[in-house]
């Protein structure tokens, strides 16, 4: 909420080792979509992503079922 509501962002990104698959749990819990697979340091990482309009729809979606 605070990155979408407070901050006014577009979109956020999360990033994760491949191997760490909780990470890639949560990010999935937390509504976040597997975006590509990306090197950052010469390290590979797992980019994540949610825009505004998704998350929104989430929470609609989250009060129609409560």
């Amino acid at each position: 909420r605070f990155g979408f509501a407070d901050l006014r962002l577009d979109k956020i990104f999360g990033l994760c080792s491949p191997e760490n698959t909780a990470c890639h749990k949560l990010m999935q819990r937390l509504g976040l979509s597997l975006d590509a697979q990306v090197i950052v340091n010469n390290t590979n990482q797992v980019l994540f992503s949610i825009t505004t309009e998704q998350w929104e729809m989430q929470k609609l979606r989250a009060m129609q079922t409560a």
